[in-house]
């Protein structure tokens, strides 16, 4: 009996022994998975915030800029300039939000709405330092600004129509705004938080650490990960990472935020000890499970051999093999997955509680066709599914959108066969798992970034067009100009603009008031637009200027062109149309030719040929020459 007793506790141990090894390998590669999932949920995250950021910066410069176009804003006009900051601001009507315009010394000429820190000189702050010295658009770290809240700062350099430099005017966003972007989509792990640096290593947002700090300031020797996340942001790369801070093993997915003269890093991270939290309860589960099933084959090996042994000692062995399986029956009942298992004829041999709710079954499913229990499976195709597993041993995993008795769920299936020996299938073990949650959160994720796109492209389209007239801006002109400019001087090209000016529309303006002005500067401009031929393209020059880009057409043509307009304009808007005063329009042309060194010489010429045509009477068409 001695010997006997030894057998069965080395076999035990060896039973031990195997299925810690394999709940290790399982456990190992299930907390992969949830470590992976976890990571890339917070890149997608991370990456929304940082396309929040940069979609809101890139709204505002747009404004900015078209706001920097008008000439009293060019020029500081003490009674118009204000005016046009307050309809910036009514415009945006983003709460918190101010407005300044700051000369090319360095002064806040005026601000809305804290107009108390007009003529405040703010020259000596980095960002003002940097824009002053380049003449370039930049974005600020945040910064106590003199309206007396933290803000960042975006500023747009202001050009006269002669390229001089004049300053700038600036948006300044209360910074609050970015975190609270942030931090009310952080709802992934306990314990998940985000946190914002700027690309020189300064901290903008943590939750337990000082704002303005340096990272290298807080960080010692045993964090470990953090300088290689940063380093990819400053690069413009996104992913994910682990790192550990003050003894804390992290995940985070991070993403960088390109703005002008910055880059800002988006990291959300989460405790690696939340994240697998929930697979230790898994874990034990798996180990129980494995080592019962193997004590469970064990135990039918030793009554198999030990038939011979008194009826007391296999009544005692059989309450013993009850009590496991009373234990493996309440581990499969307890399982996220729904588990039946079926013959060949189809019917259902046993089935867990998971399954029934699933499928939302009020009934006992065992002893039972599937496809009675479940007849929408045909119209999936899974009855050829169940045949081809029987007969060809092969296991089957898939998941897709079933609809059934008016309800719609998205399911993983896997169909496992179970041999009674080699090559013969003699029951399908069917795992079936609802994943309708993350199918539903992940549409939620694509829509979202579908509407993103949408709005980047309107906010495109609404960056070269003119409000009023719907024609292109000048913003439009210009890129346009440069470019063929550029490519008819290497090409060896012609084409010809037409800067033109409204005759006495200032007097019409003051006459019929700027509402009835605008509406005839909108029916002026399709005027144009309707007798330009293509390819030919139109523009709101600013004020009552328009200019016109003309390709493919010789000297003649360009001249009848130009005349057409004149007349048209003439005709349409005289006293008895206008109501008031005859509108006419004076016209400059000029010829693109090589020797012309660049852009600007060519947009000089026209507006002397223009000159002309005013100085000359006004309401003609005046071709420029030397």
């Amino acid at each position: 009996m001695g010997k006997k007793y030894i057998i069965i506790i080395v076999g035990a141990i060896v039973i031990l022994f195997f299925s810690v090894i394999f709940t290790q390998l399982v456990s190992k590669q299930v907390e992969k998975r949830e470590i992976e999932r976890t990571a890339e949920t917070e890149f997608l995250i991370a990456r929304q915030i940082a396309l929040n950021i940069r979609q809101l910066i890139t709204f505002l410069e747009s404004e900015l800029k078209f706001t920097a176009g008008f000439k009293e804003v060019q020029e500081i006009d003490p009674v118009l300039c204000p005016l046009r900051l307050e309809e910036l601001t009514q415009r945006i009507n983003m709460p918190g939000l101010s407005f300044s315009r700051m000369d090319e010394n360095g002064i806040i000429r005026f601000a809305y709405p804290q107009k108390q820190i007009k003529n405040v000189s703010v020259r000596d702050q980095p960002h003002v330092k940097e824009t002053l010295k380049t003449h370039k658009e930049i974005v600020s770290n945040p910064i106590l600004a003199v309206q007396g809240f933290k803000a960042v700062i975006l500023h747009i350099p202001v050009f006269t129509t002669d390229s001089i430099y004049k300053g700038s005017i600036a948006a300044l966003i209360p910074f609050d705004i970015f975190p609270k972007m942030a931090v009310e989509r952080i709802t992934i792990t306990k314990g998940s938080y985000i946190w914002m640096v700027a690309d020189d290593g300064t901290i903008l947002y943590h939750p337990f650490i000082e704002e303005g700090k340096k990272v290298s300031d807080v960080l010692t020797s045993e964090d470990i990960g953090v300088n290689e996340i940063l380093d990819k942001q400053r690069k413009g790369e996104d992913g994910t990472g682990v790192y550990w801070f003050r003894g804390v093993k992290k995940v985070a997915g991070f993403a960088s935020v390109r703005l002008p003269g910055r880059v800002w890093g988006i990291s959300v991270a989460a405790p690696y000890s939340e994240i697998i939290k929930p697979l230790n309860t898994i874990k034990w589960k798996i180990y129980t499970f494995s080592t019962f099933l193997l004590l469970f084959l064990f135990a039918l090996l030793v009554i198999n051999r030990r038939m011979m042994l008194k009826h007391t000692f296999m009544s005692a062995q059989l309450n013993k093999l009850k009590e496991v399986n009373q234990l493996y029956s309440d581990m499969l009942e307890n399982v996220d997955y729904g588990i039946f298992i079926v013959d060949r004829t189809f019917t259902i041999l046993s089935a867990n509680i998971s399954f029934s709710m699933i499928f939302d079954i009020q009934y006992d499913p065992e002893n039972r066709n599937v496809f009675e229990v479940l007849p929408f499976l045909k119209d999936y195709g899974y009855e050829r599914l169940y045949r081809e597993s029987f007969k060809r041993g092969i296991s089957y995993k898939g998941s897709q959108e079933f609809v059934y008795n008016g309800n719609v769920k998205f399911l993983e299936t896997k169909l496992i066969p179970i041999f009674s020996e080699p090559g013969k299938v003699k029951y399908i073990m069917t795992l079936v798992k609802n994943i309708s949650e993350e199918k539903k959160l992940e549409r939620e994720l694509l829509e979202k970034t579908r509407n993103l796109e949408r709005t980047n492209k309107i906010l495109q389209e609404l960056a070269i067009t003119d409000e009023l007239t719907g024609l292109y801006n000048y913003r439009f002109f210009k890129d346009t100009i440069y470019s063929l400019f550029n490519w008819a001087k290497d090409k060896g090209k012609s084409f010809f603009i037409l800067v033109m000016d409204l005759d006495r529309f200032k007097e019409l303006n003051d006459t019929l008031g700027h509402i009835e002005g605008d509406s005839i500067l909108a029916l002026v401009g399709e005027t144009i637009k309707k007798i330009v031929p293509p390819p030919g393209s139109v523009a709101r020059y600013g004020g009552d200027e328009f200019v016109v880009i003309l390709q493919d057409v010789c000297h003649e043509e360009t001249l009848k062109i130009a005349e057409d307009i004149r007349k048209a304009v003439e005709e349409n808007f005289g006293a008895q149309k206008t109501g008031a005063i005859s509108l006419t329009v004076s016209i400059g042309i000029a010829e693109f030719n090589p020797s012309i060194e660049n852009i600007d010489e060519l947009i000089r010429r026209a507006d002397r040929a223009l000159y002309r045509a005013k100085l000359s009477g006004k309401n003609m068409v005046v071709v420029f020459s030397e």
